[in-house]
């Protein structure tokens, strides 16, 4: 019985040294991609690099036209005018 729990634990631990391993590969993976994509974004003056997926990521955004900001601050306030009323 023991060695069997023995054995559960150490698949356990390397399951775990796996995923991390495979988490820090796509890491590298993943900032090589986005930082070719934003040299070259630059490099041919594009303004956005999108993603193709179900979300519709943007790979890359010039910071100038970034309006989240704008938008949370518009959001909030609506809320808040909101909490208001309730």
């Amino acid at each position: 019985m023991q060695k069997q729990q023995e054995l559960i634990q150490l698949q356990e631990k390397l399951n775990i040294k796996f995923i991390e391993s495979e988490q820090k590969k796509n890491k590298i993976i993943y900032d090589s991609i986005s930082n070719y994509i934003e040299q070259y974004s630059k490099e041919n003056e594009l303004q956005y690099v999108l993603g193709f997926n179900m979300s519709g990521s943007i790979y890359y955004g010039v910071d100038s036209l970034d309006i989240t900001n704008k938008i949370l601050t518009k959001l909030n306030e609506r809320y808040q005018q909101f909490k208001k009323i309730s």
